[in-house]
């Protein structure tokens, strides 16, 4: 959607709480759509929310399935595996 791509941009040039408006308005209004979980993940992420960013990170991989992103996965096990070290 755009509001993905222009939350990307966002993101990209460090304008999170814009970035963050519009992957929550891409959210809403297509809530199936996995692109901006993972958009809104990184800017939690990028916010030092690791916790938020796993779990936005979590619905992604449930609403892309095979068809998601392997560095995404990737990094989504390193995320959970410092988060869950935080934790201890």
């Amino acid at each position: 959607s755009a509001l993905a791509m222009r939350g990307d941009a966002y993101r990209l040039s460090g304008s999170l709480d814009e970035a963050i408006a519009d992957y929550a308005n891409a959210i809403g209004q297509m809530p199936e759509y996995a692109v901006p979980h993972a958009g809104l993940a990184a800017a939690f992420e990028a916010l030092g929310q690791h916790s938020d960013a796993v779990g936005e990170y979590t619905v992604y991989l449930e609403l892309a399935g095979e068809e998601a992103d392997p560095l995404i996965v990737a990094h989504i096990g390193e995320l959970t595996q410092m988060v869950m070290a935080k934790a201890k």
